[in-house]
C-alpha cells in the first residue's frame, strides 16, 4: 500500500488517474494508443513513455484494488428544476421531495421548494415564549414516522443581549403544525439524530469543537453517553468517557467520530470514526484518516469495513439497508465526492465528484438526490443519479 500513498502526492499521476474507465476500457485505451502510433516513427522515448503509462496504469488498478474502490461506467444524472437558491437540506414529506435553504428570518421562518417550483415557499415556526430573546429551529431530517425532526436553538435573554443558548430536539407534523418535544436541552453542538424505526432509542453526533467530536444516546425525554468502545489495531476509547465535556487534557485520549445513522431495518448502525486522531491536539485533528464502521444495534460491537476516508460529513442507508451513501474524500488521493458502500460486495464507490451538502434515497431503492455546491460553496443544484443498474447487481 505504501507506494499507493506515495504517488497519492505526484500530480501527473493524479491526472492520469483521473478518468472513470473501467479496467478493460483502460486496458483497450492504451493499446488503441500504441496502434494509433505504429502509423509514426516510434523512437526509444515514445516506447519509454508507453511503458511508463501501462505501468502507472497497474499501479492505479492495484491501488484502487487495495482500498476496495470499484470502478464503474458513468452513472447518469440529471439536474432537477428548483428555484436558484442555497439548499442545507432535501427530504421526503409524504410524497414530495422538498429542499430547504440556508436563508433565516427574524419572524422564525425557514425558506423550502418543492420540485418544480418557481420560487420559494416559506414555512413559520411557532416561537417558544420562554426563550426570551429569540427561537430558531433548522430542518435537517425527517423522522422514522415521516414527520419533520426540527432542532431548536432557544437563546435565553432580554430582547436587547441573549445570555446562553439551548438545544431541544423537536417534531413536527407538516399537515396538522402540531409541534412536540422530544429531548432536551442536549449538549450544544448536537447535530443530526438518526433514529430506529420504532423510534424508541437514537443516536446523535456532538461536535464539541477543534475536532472534538462524538457520539451520543437519545431516547424520548432523555439522553446519556453511549457505552461504545471503538478499536482499529493497537488504539482504542471509550465514548463514554468523553460525553457531554472534552478535558483538554484528555483530548489527546480519544478519537473522532463522525456521524451516525440506523438502518431502515432497524439491525445495523453505521458510522465514521477516527483513532488516528488519538495522540493528537486541536487543528492536528481535522485532517485525519476516518474508517466506516458497521455494529449490530443491540450488540454494538463496531467493525471496520472500509478505511482512507477523511472528512466524511452526510451518511445515508438505502431503504433496503443494502447500501450506505456518504459524503467526502476517499482513497488514496482524496478524492472528494459522492461515494456508495455496497455491504454484499464490501467495496465503495464513486457515483460523482465534487462538493455536495446532503443526500435523499429515493423510496423506489433505484438511485439517489444530491445537493450539488459549486466552487464558492453555494448549494443550488439538485441532482438526481440513476443506480438501478448498480443496486440489482
Amino acid at each position: 500500500m505504501w507506494y499507493c500513498l506515495a504517488l497519492a502526492g505526484n500530480e501527473t499521476f493524479g491526472r492520469i488517474s483521473a478518468g472513470s474507465k473501467t479496467h478493460t476500457e483502460q486496458r483497450l485505451f492504451y493499446r488503441q494508443t500504441i496502434m494509433n502510433n505504429k502509423a509514426f516513427p516510434i523512437n526509444a522515448l515514445k516506447i519509454k513513455l508507453l511503458v511508463l503509462l501501462t505501468t502507472m496504469m497497474g499501479l492505479v488498478i492495484a491501488c484502487n484494488a487495495l482500498s476496495g474502490q470499484r470502478q464503474v461506467k458513468s452513472i447518469s444524472s440529471q439536474k432537477l428544476s428548483f428555484p436558484f437558491a442555497d439548499y442545507s437540506s432535501i427530504l421526503w414529506i409524504g410524497q414530495e421531495m422538498i429542499a430547504f435553504t440556508t436563508t433565516e428570518s427574524a419572524d422564525n421562518a425557514r425558506s423550502y421548494a418543492k420540485a418544480g417550483d418557481q420560487n420559494l415557499h416559506q414555512i413559520v415556526f411557532p416561537d417558544d415564549p420562554n426563550c426570551g430573546f429569540s427561537t430558531d429551529h433548522q430542518v435537517y431530517e425527517t423522522l422514522p414516522d415521516g414527520d419533520l425532526q426540527l432542532w431548536k436553538e432557544c437563546r435565553i435573554g432580554t430582547t436587547a443581549l441573549p445570555t446562553k443558548t439551548l438545544t431541544y430536539l423537536m417534531s413536527y407534523n407538516w399537515q396538522t403544525g402540531k409541534m412536540e418535544e422530544l429531548a432536551g436541552p442536549l449538549p450544544l453542538g448536537s447535530s443530526q439524530a438518526s433514529w430506529n424505526p420504532d423510534q424508541t432509542r437514537g443516536i446523535v453526533f456532538l461536535d464539541s469543537g477543534l475536532a472534538r467530536t462524538t457520539l451520543f444516546s437519545i431516547w424520548k425525554n432523555g439522553f446519556g453517553p453511549l457505552d461504545l468502545v471503538i478499536t482499529d489495531q493497537e488504539k482504542s476509547w471509550n465514548l463514554k468517557n468523553f460525553f457531554p465535556d472534552f478535558p483538554n487534557s484528555e483530548t489527546i485520549r480519544s478519537g473522532n467520530t463522525g456521524r451516525a445513522v440506523w438502518s431502515p431495518d432497524g439491525h445495523t448502525i453505521a458510522f465514521f470514526a477516527s483513532s488516528d486522531a488519538i495522540g493528537k491536539v486541536e487543528f492536528e485533528r481535522f485532517n485525519v484518516e476516518y474508517n466506516l464502521y458497521l455494529m449490530d444495534a443491540d450488540q454494538l460491537k463496531p467493525k471496520a469495513v472500509s478505511g482512507n476516508i477523511h472528512f466524511p460529513f452526510i451518511i445515508k442507508w438505502s431503504p433496503d439497508s443494502r447500501h450506505i451513501a456518504f459524503i467526502g474524500e476517499y482513497g488514496s488521493f482524496k478524492q472528494t465526492g459522492l461515494w456508495l458502500y455496497s455491504i454484499d460486495t464490501n467495496s465503495v464507490l464513486n457515483i460523482a465528484e465534487g462538493t455536495f451538502q446532503d443526500i435523499l434515497w429515493n423510496p423506489d431503492n433505484k438511485g439517489l438526490f444530491a445537493i450539488r455546491c459549486d466552487d464558492n460553496h453555494y448549494c443550488s443544484q439538485v441532482e438526481e443519479y440513476d443506480l438501478a443498474g448498480i443496486l440489482n447487481h
